[in-house]
Parts: structure tokens; sequence; C-alpha cells
């Protein structure tokens, strides 16, 4: 009888265990293979290079930061640098008609894992123009401000510590430390969606191309 109520115990106690879990977010995420921004790269600069409309021509992206990766703050305000050129063995014209970015947070909880931070869009809002003209002479360069207490973050924050009742009053609070070691955050991800339009000097119109790019950014302290 003795060997029972043991058993009964082992039993309890494992299923409190998985209620905790479940109740704290506990389902895991896994972690991003996705290239990183490290201020230390050759010029500062994360390259990427896509080669489009069959490989007839090809145009490089490059992203930076005058913040210090190394000490990257998720809660900070921050910008990054982006930037594009084009390069072509043929005669083409390339514009840049828009350009939509998403920065959301990399935690190794799902729980958190992919919420949005902030987000923008550029795009030419007056003239006649359908796009910014980018080549290896013109590149095309923009600046995203990146909010480091966005309302939509506040506003998720506010919906995970009222769903899961937290009532510790510094856990309540959206800190830097409390996303770190509350949500298991380890970095942001930014992605950038081009869209582009291309012409060649034998077509009357332009058509369209789209491209994207994705890297993350390591939170400094972040939990291994």
């Amino acid at each position: 009888m003795k060997l029972c109520h043991i058993f009964k115990n082992v039993i309890i106690l494992l299923c409190l265990g998985s209620l905790l879990v479940a109740c704290s977010g506990g389902e895991t995420a896994p972690k991003t293979a996705l290239p990183h921004l490290d201020n230390t790269m050759p010029g500062g600069n994360l390259t990427f290079t896509h080669k489009l409309d069959g490989n007839r021509f090809a145009v490089t992206s490059r992203f930076s930061t005058t913040y210090n990766t190394s000490q990257w703050r998720v809660t900070d305000s921050k910008t990054i640098d982006l930037q594009l050129t084009e390069s072509s063995s043929v005669p083409v014209t390339v514009l840049v008609e828009h350009v939509h970015i998403d920065i959301s947070l990399k935690s190794t909880l799902a729980l958190f894992d992919g919420w949005s931070q902030d987000s923008a869009d550029f795009k030419l809002s007056t003239g006649s123009e359908p796009g910014v003209l980018v080549s290896s002479q013109y590149p095309y360069e923009n600046v995203m401000a990146v909010e480091g207490f966005s309302q939509t973050m506040m506003s998720a924050w506010t919906y995970y510590t009222d769903s899961y009742a937290v009532t510790d009053v510094e856990q309540k609070r959206l800190t830097e430390d409390n996303l770190v070691r509350e949500g298991g955050v380890y970095a942001n991800k930014i992605q950038i969606i081009w869209f582009l339009l291309v012409q060649y000097p034998d077509e009357s119109h332009y058509h369209a191309e789209v491209m994207t790019d994705e890297f993350v950014i390591p939170v400094a302290n972040a939990q291994s």
C-alpha cells in the first residue's frame, strides 16, 4: 500500500508539473538559422545578392546599423540602414516601387516567438514616377527607425500577463529583462519585402519582381 501511495504522489506531481508548464506558455520553438547582422562584418554590412528575371540581372541588398549589435536591446529605439544596387550585363531599368519591413521577436518559447514589434512601408506618395530608380551608380537607400516599446508589443505583453494570471508586480512590467528571462527572447528578426518594377528597352511596360531578405540580430544577455 505504501508503494502505491508513493506512486500516486509521483503521478500527481507529474500532472501538476505539466499543468504549470502549459500555464506558463512552456511550449518550445526551434531556434532560427537565419544570417546575423553584426557590426564586426566587413564594412559593417550584411549583404544578399539576388539573381532575378531568369538571371538576366542581379540586385544586391545591404543592411547595417549604427547601434552596437553586441549590446542589442529589444526595448531600445534604434535604426537600420538599407541599400539596394543593381548590376546587369544588359540594359535594364529597375525601380523600387515599394519596400515593406517587419520586425518581430524570436523566442525559444512558442508563446512569444514571432511577436510583432514594429513595421514600416516605404513608397513614393507624390509625383508621376512609379518608383525610385536603382542602379550601380544610383543605389536606393533608406533608414528604418525601430520603436523599442511599440504599442503592438505592449498590447501583446498585457494580453500575456492577463491571460496567464501573472500577479508579480515585477513580472507584469514589460522590460528587457522580463522579455529575455520570462519570454525566452533571444533575437529580433527583420524581414524585408522588396517590390521592384523592371523594364527592358524592347518593352513598353514594366513588370513586377518581388524578393525577400531575412536576418536576425541577437539580443545581448539572451539565455543560450
